[in-house]
């Protein structure tokens, strides 16, 4: 599990390419410092993309996140 984010880099054609990955988080409402990484960097930079990966052995848990994420305009 990332306990803080981690950046690598890529190129597709001529266009420069930032992959973060994040802390794993249930809900953008912080509780530990991991998820309050995660909410600051959800919230206060512009993304192109999250990958949002859900696991369905939990499938109403994972899903709050995602709904979280489409309800403040974060494309996912």
């Amino acid at each position: 599990m990332t306990v803080d984010k981690k950046v690598g880099y890529t190129r597709y054609g001529n266009r420069a390419i930032s992959i973060v990955d994040l802390p794993g988080t249930y809900s953008i409402n912080a509780r530990s410092p991991e998820e309050k990484i995660v909410i600051d960097y959800l919230l206060n930079n512009k993304l192109d993309l999250v990958v949002d990966v859900v696991d369905s052995s939990n499938i109403e848990r994972n899903l709050f996140l995602t709904l979280q994420l489409l309800e403040k305009g974060i494309p996912c």
